[in-house]
């Protein structure tokens, strides 16, 4: 019966360091993971800035769209010719 007793004190120790263990292995690589992502957004952001500007390019020009005259039958105007802006998107190459 000691026997017993010993080899079950004896595994439920080990099964508990390896827990910890494990438990100490995945905070320190959410720990790196963290202060990394913190390094990139935080610290060393400009490089990425520049990256965004370079490839977002926003134009607004004045010009605007034609829309056409609507008449009834009578030749009554129904809707006039009231200049709207256009939104145009260019893909980057």
């Amino acid at each position: 019966m000691k026997k017993l007793y010993y080899r079950k004190d004896k595994l439920d120790k080990t099964i508990k360091k390896r827990y910890i263990l494990f438990s100490i292995i995945i905070l320190l690589v959410f720990i790196i993971i963290f202060i990394r992502l913190f390094n990139l957004m935080i610290i060393n952001n400009k490089p990425y800035k520049e990256i965004i500007k370079k490839n977002n390019n926003i134009t607004v020009s004045g010009v605007s769209s034609p829309r056409g005259r609507i008449y009834d039958r009578n030749g009554n105007i129904l809707a006039d010719n009231i200049a709207s802006k256009t939104i145009i998107y260019n893909k980057p190459k």
